[in-house]
């Protein structure tokens, strides 16, 4: 399977994001900020083994975890709903965004000596952006669980980089689709979806 590949033609993030800009409150973007330092506080738990040597097959490991449910989360935004204007361009620069992790995880996998997972198993079901939130809670997820177990800083940071991603469009997603800006998990304590 092969992932998303940026159109030449296409604006950058930044450029996509900025007409989006009247349509997500400050509240949703302050809110997103929010959401993604938790998901950093969040990553960089139960990750410090001082004690541990790298161990690039072991993270490779990991990293295959994560990059299984990159896979999933590329295939929904593959499949994600119809939209036009800010939205179109908020869910192509956030499907480009899911491309560009699976290319990262892939070289990073490959580069500490393992072969590449593919997506996860299973269907994600759904209207509107919900699948879209579905997936990128189950990358969180995916995120949080492969960092306590990486033994290279290098590593650490680069799920924690990518989680961290996560919650910004999960915040995101959640204020367009619901108008609730923080992900329940970590206003309530909750497992994530």
């Amino acid at each position: 399977m092969q992932a998303l590949r940026p159109d030449p033609d296409e604006p950058t993030a930044a450029e996509a994001g900025a007409p989006l800009a009247s349509a997500v409150s400050r509240r949703g973007l302050l809110a997103a900020s929010g959401a993604s330092l938790s998901a950093l506080a969040l990553a960089a738990c139960g990750a410090t083994r001082e004690e541990e040597e790298p161990s690039p097959a072991q993270d490779a490991e990991r990293l295959n975890e994560l990059l299984a449910a990159e896979e999933l989360l590329n295939n929904i935004y593959r499949s994600a709903p119809q939209a036009s204007g800010a939205e179109r361009r908020m869910i192509d620069s956030f499907a480009f965004a899911a491309a560009r992790n699976v290319l990262t995880l892939r070289e990073a996998v490959t580069d500490r000596g393992a072969e590449p997972a593919g997506p996860e198993e299973g269907m994600v079901g759904g209207t509107g952006l919900r699948p879209l939130i579905i997936g990128e809670n189950r990358a969180i997820a995916a995120g949080i669980s492969a960092v306590g177990g990486l033994t290279e800083a290098e590593a650490k940071q680069l799920v924690q980089g990518i989680v961290a991603g996560h919650a910004a469009r999960v915040a995101v997603l959640r204020s367009i689709e619901e108008g609730d800006a923080a992900p329940e998990a970590w206003v309530m304590g909750e497992r994530p979806e």
